[in-house]
């Protein structure tokens, strides 16, 4: 009756032995994975946060170079600019220029008067019959010729002419200007007529 005994005895060892053995591997590989899913995600973490530190240095460090050293370039022809605007622009050479009153005379008369008067004037300076005036003007400069003519009855009539003329478009030719001054009569019977007086400048230049 023994050998019966120790064969149960030795069948129950032997399946409580595998039953321990396949135990193990469960629990090594729960440990396994227990150990694995906190410390795997650490250095794709880790990892991520160094790249995601890392990586804009590089080109913020080159935008900052590139925004303080881009506008460099162009220093050259803004300084170029600036010279040549601040250069001085030459004054045109100014011009001798001779006007001399040839005549003034009344080329007609109809029935306005007999007592005459007369002035001229070169750029408001008062010029007599056969003088000279010397000016120095500039090429943008203007002659301005004026004439007048006064009957001096009871009740004066009075006429007046004027004419400007550019320096820049004198010749070195003697230049004629004719200003003529009409003078109309405003009281008594000749009311309406009209003489006129005739004055010729000489300009040189």
């Amino acid at each position: 009756m023994r050998r019966p005994v120790v064969l149960l005895t030795m069948i129950c060892v032997l399946l409580a032995s595998c039953s321990t053995q396949t135990a193990m591997p469960q629990t090594a590989s729960k440990v396994t994975q227990a150990n694995a899913s906190p410390e795997a995600p650490v250095i794709p973490a880790k990892a991520a946060a160094q790249a995601s530190a890392e990586a804009p240095v590089i080109p913020e460090k080159a935008a900052a170079q590139a925004s303080t050293q881009a506008p460099v370039s162009p220093a050259v022809p803004q300084a170029a600019a600036a010279k040549a605007a601040k250069a001085p622009i030459p004054a045109p050479a100014a011009v001798d220029v001779k006007i001399t009153l040839i005549s003034a005379a009344l080329v007609q008369n109809n029935h306005v008067g007999n007592e005459w008067g007369y002035a001229a004037a070169v750029n408001a300076q008062p010029i007599q019959i056969g003088e000279t005036m010397n000016a120095k003007l500039n090429p943008a400069d203007r002659l301005v010729l004026e004439a007048s003519a006064t009957e001096a009855d009871k009740y004066p009539d009075n006429g007046n002419a004027t004419s400007e003329i550019a320096v820049s478009s004198l010749t070195e030719q003697h230049t004629t200007a004719q200003l003529d001054v009409i003078v109309t009569e405003n009281r008594g019977r000749y009311s309406g007529n009209t003489a006129k007086w005739r004055f010729v400048f000489q300009i040189e230049k």
